[in-house]
C-alpha cells in the first residue's frame, strides 16, 4: 500500500520519468556491442536522377 502511494504521488511529478530514463541508460550502457563496418551512405542527387534516370519507385511516391 505504501509503494503503491508513493508511486502514485510520484507519477505526477519527475520522479517517475527520471527514474525511466536512468534505468535505460544503465540498459543500454550494459549491452556492449562494436559498430559494423558495413555501413554505406548512399546519396542521391538531381544529377544523379537525371543521368539514370528516375526508376519505378521513384513514380511511386512521387504526388500527383
Amino acid at each position: 500500500m505504501v509503494i503503491a502511494l508513493i508511486l502514485a504521488v510520484a507519477a505526477h511529478g519527475d520522479l517517475v520519468q527520471s527514474l525511466e530514463r536512468k534505468a535505460y541508460d544503465l540498459g543500454v550502457n550494459a549491452v556492449s556491442r562494436t559498430p559494423s563496418d558495413k555501413i554505406a551512405v548512399i546519396a542521391i542527387d538531381d544529377r544523379s536522377i537525371s543521368n539514370i534516370g528516375a526508376g519505378p519507385g521513384r513514380a511511386m511516391f512521387t504526388p500527383e
